[in-house]
């Protein structure tokens, strides 16, 4: 539970455990619940928490994956939309296995036959509120969204679910992914030349795809997989 601990030593003291069926943070909420952290309130369910008072944190499980991945396709998706199962399953099948943090309304348009541009728009925004997307802000704007369920190798989504697991708010680029949790901020990235640009006081973070990278510019140096083994940042 370090995570918890470093999110209280930021002064937040209201955790929101999202996930698209509290069947999947049930088993985060216990754990926490079982530390007692004493003036900690927790809430669960899928809507994000906009409060500053308050840190949401993702909880990822596989738990009931095809039914609550059914369920929420039918409530959120084919019936508000009129939309039929076929064209919904490859809708999610586009936005989950794509480059979902530069989604282009227009080709998905084009690629599943979806006459309407605002219609295509519009689904998206619902797959955004369903649970099964996380939605995380780009630059000038636009919006990208993260898989709840993932088993793909693309090194910003992965970097981006584990910050997010963490119970930070993070923002994205082409090459640098920034983070806040309270009163820290960080920065992470696969370029060295990125990090080293930033002149805010932040925790920079350089993801390395072999092996640590010894620098003197106060840059952390992890491999992908050590970075997704911690469990907190400070």
């Amino acid at each position: 539970m370090e995570h918890v601990k470093t999110i209280l030593k930021n002064g937040i003291r209201n955790i929101n455990l999202v996930a698209p069926d509290v069947r999947c943070s049930s088993r985060a909420k216990e754990r926490i619940l079982s530390c007692g952290f004493k003036g900690l309130t927790l809430m669960e369910g899928r809507e994000w928490k906009s409060d500053s008072g308050w840190c949401n944190m993702v909880c990822y499980s596989s738990k009931d994956e095809e039914l609550i991945t059914s369920h929420l396709l039918l409530m959120k998706i084919i019936g508000p939309h009129c939309l039929d199962s076929r064209c919904a399953h490859d809708f999610y099948h586009e936005l989950r296995t794509g480059d979902v943090l530069n989604i282009s309304s227009k080709s998905l348009m084009r690629r599943l036959g979806i006459g309407s541009f605002y219609k295509t728009r519009s689904i998206i925004g619902s797959f955004a509120t369903s649970g099964l997307f996380i939605p995380v802000e780009g630059e000038k704007g636009r919006r990208g969204l993260i898989p709840y369920y993932y088993n793909g190798s693309d090194v910003r989504i992965l970097v981006i679910r584990h910050l997010l697991s963490l119970g930070y708010e993070v923002t994205f680029s082409p090459t640098l992914i920034k983070a806040r949790l309270g009163s820290s901020f960080l920065a992470a990235g696969e370029d060295i030349d990125s990090l080293n640009s930033i002149q805010e006081q932040v925790s920079k973070i350089l993801i390395s795809p072999q092996s640590p990278v010894i620098n003197f510019s106060g840059i952390r140096s992890y491999t992908l997989s050590s970075f997704l083994s911690c469990n907190a940042f400070s």
